[in-house]
This record gives C-alpha cells, sequence and structure tokens, in this order.
C-alpha cells in the first residue's frame, strides 16, 4: 500500500460528508436512536472507549486519514475546533440522507443540507487562521480531498419504509433516484463553488446484503437462485448508483478544474468474504437490539476479524481496513473510477 510519512500528508485537509458509515460522533449529542457511544462499539479503538463511530473500532476516513498520512484522525464537526479545523471536519452523521426528511423517524440527524452549511461555516472560520486572506483559504481548499458517502437510507430509512415514508407511494425506483441526483448533484456543484476541486464519490453499498435486511426479508429469499442477499433490495441503490456514474462522468467532463472519483462500495463487498479471512458474513458481531444496533454492555462475538460485520447494518474494523486500502490503491479492478484515491490526491489541482 503506498502510504504517505506521517505527519506530513499528501493533501493538506480532507473533509468527510456521509452517513452513519462515515460518521465519527457527530451524533452523539442528537436526540435519535442513531446513536452509537457505548459499548461495546469502540472496544477495539484506540483506548476501548466508544466515540460514536458505528462500529468495534477505526471506519474507512480514519483509513484513509492514516494512508494520506495525517497524524491525526480527522474530528467530527461537533468537537472540531481552533487550527484543526485547516486539515479538514467530518460532518457525516448516522441516519442522513440526502432528503432532508430521510430518517427523522429516529430522531435528530445532520442530513446533507446541514453538512453542507456546517462546511460553510468552517470555511468562514477558516479565515481567522489564514490571515483573513481568501486567496490562501481558496488554495488550502483547492488541494483538499471532499470524501462524500450519502443516499444508503434514503432507502433503508426513507423508501423502503412505507409506513413512515411517502415515497414509495409517489415514486418509482427510478423517479426516486433522478430526485436524489438532482439533489445530490446541487450540493456538489455547491461544494465546486465554495472552491472544492478533489471529490470523491461513494456510491451505495449492496442495502440488500446487511444482516438487518436479511433477518427481515428472508421469505424473499427462497429460491435455488438465491445470491445470499435480497436483490430487490438491492435494486434501488443500483439505480442510484448507475446514475451517479454518469453525473461523475459528465462533471469530469464540464468542470476541467475539478476532479472526481466514483468509488463502487456494491462492488467491494461483491466479491467472496471468504478469501479475505472472514467465516461469517451474513450476521453481525454483537448482539443486535430490535433496530440492528448492538445491545449496550454485551458481549461480542470472540473473533471480531472473523465477520464482516459488527452490528447488523456497520461493517467491522478489519472491513473497513480493507475498503480502504482497495479504495486507496484501486488494488480490486473496477471498484474506483477514472482512478484510485491515490492519484486523486496527487493530481495537481
Amino acid at each position: 500500500m503506498v502510504k504517505s510519512v506521517i505527519g506530513t500528508p499528501m493533501v493538506p485537509c480532507l473533509f468527510i460528508f456521509g452517513d452513519s458509515l462515515f460518521d465519527v460522533g457527530n451524533n452523539n449529542n442528537l436526540t435519535t436512536k442513531a446513536k452509537v457511544n457505548y459499548p461495546p462499539y469502540g472496544i477495539d479503538f484506540p483506548g476501548g472507549v466508544p466515540t460514536g463511530r458505528f462500529s468495534n473500532g477505526k471506519i474507512i476516513p480514519d483509513y484513509l486519514a492514516e494512508i494520506l498520512g495525517f497524524d491525526h484522525l480527522i474530528p467530527p464537526y461537533t468537537n472540531a475546533t481552533g487550527e484543526i479545523i485547516l486539515q479538514g471536519v467530518n460532518y457525516a452523521s448516522g441516519s442522513a440522507g440526502i432528503l432532508t426528511e430521510t430518517g427523522k423517524h429516529l430522531g435528530g440527524n445532520m442530513d446533507f443540507d446541514k453538512q453542507i452549511e456546517n462546511h460553510k461555516q468552517t470555511v468562514v472560520d477558516m479565515f481567522k487562521y489564514l490571515d483573513f486572506d481568501n486567496m490562501k483559504v481558496t488554495k488550502q481548499i483547492n488541494k483538499c480531498i471532499y470524501a462524500i458517502g450519502i443516499g444508503n437510507n434514503d432507502y433503508l430509512n426513507n423508501y423502503y419504509l412505507p409506513d413512515y415514508y411517502n415515497s414509495s407511494k409517489n415514486y418509482n425506483l427510478s423517479q426516486f433516484a433522478d430526485i436524489l441526483i438532482e439533489k445530490y448533484s446541487e450540493h456538489i456543484k455547491n461544494l465546486v463553488r465554495n472552491g472544492a476541486r478533489k471529490i470523491a464519490i461513494f456510491g451505495l453499498g449492496n442495502i440488500g446484503c446487511v444482516p438487518f435486511v436479511l433477518g427481515r426479508h428472508l421469505e424473499d429469499a427462497i429460491g435455488n437462485d438465491w445470491t445470499g442477499c435480497i436483490e430487490k433490495m438491492n435494486e434501488g441503490s443500483a439505480i442510484l448508483n448507475n446514475k451517479l456514474v454518469d453525473l461523475i462522468k459528465n462533471l469530469n467532463q464540464t468542470l476541467r478544474y475539478t476532479k472526481f472519483v466514483y468509488v463502487n462500495s456494491s462492488g467491494m463487498s461483491a466479491g467472496d468474504p471468504s478469501a479475505a479471512g472472514f467465516t461469517n458474513f451474513n450476521a453481525g458481531c454483537c448482539k443486535p437490539r430490535d433496530d440492528g444496533q448492538c445491545m449496550e454492555n454485551e458481549k461480542t462475538c470472540p473473533d471480531r476479524k472473523k465477520y464482516v460485520f459488527w452490528d447488523s447494518f456497520h461493517p467491522t474494523e478489519i472491513s473497513n481496513q480493507m475498503s480502504a486500502g482497495i479504495i486507496f490503491n484501486n488494488s480490486v479492478p473496477e471498484i474506483t473510477f477514472p482512478y484510485d484515491i491515490h492519484t486523486l490526491a496527487t493530481v495537481p489541482s
């Protein structure tokens, strides 16, 4: 794995947007069921403490920060103060979606709109640490990597929950994806207008393969052609991912000073988990609550490195570490398009 020397990062800053897969603690003080600041979450994080990460340890943004050479993990927006913001901020929020209403049945979250607002405030705050010089701020931001992974909840915690949301009643899957893409595109262009020049877009994962979905839709899996996933639940995310690829191709052609990379998140989970040393890939390592999160203070599986999933939705630390390595070097063909995160970091801005 190509890796920068710790303390001399390949890029000056890393900004993270997304949902629970990228959340590092922004939900801790919100009134919501979608927060995990309790054990056994964080059992393998340095110090063995729950931080608000939806895993037993580090998550993909943490490993990307390490690989890029940062000497610290990128802090959550809620805790990011002082000059550390010059090196990046994480705005991701558990249960958040592209649409404002997504996930709100669980309580509060920082939806994509709010995350963009928070980033604008960060840019304002950067001025006082860069001599109130607009040119210095612009040059700093131009060289940063923006990583965005959002949209899973617009299906899991919106479209596929007709008891709470009307999306599936009002739109078919293609129409719903068009709505999501239109808003996604607006936010990306907003970031570009404010100086973003290196943007990595993470596609949606295979929603129909997570343990929570498997446990509730196994009746749909009956048949000789079952792949180990609920394919009808993957349909929506596949449609959106295809539209994201088209969007990125278009943006790379039309925004000549901005570089976009697409990360095929569903592709990372499409291979044979046993080949990577996993022995359990359809159940979480911890005992789940009814909502799929870990029961508080309960014992976990004995060997967490053998499990793909930590709880009923989110990957284990080892899964996150492997994924980060793959997307940084594109060590698995066709996972990143048109090139990998290492190339995005080193291409001139």
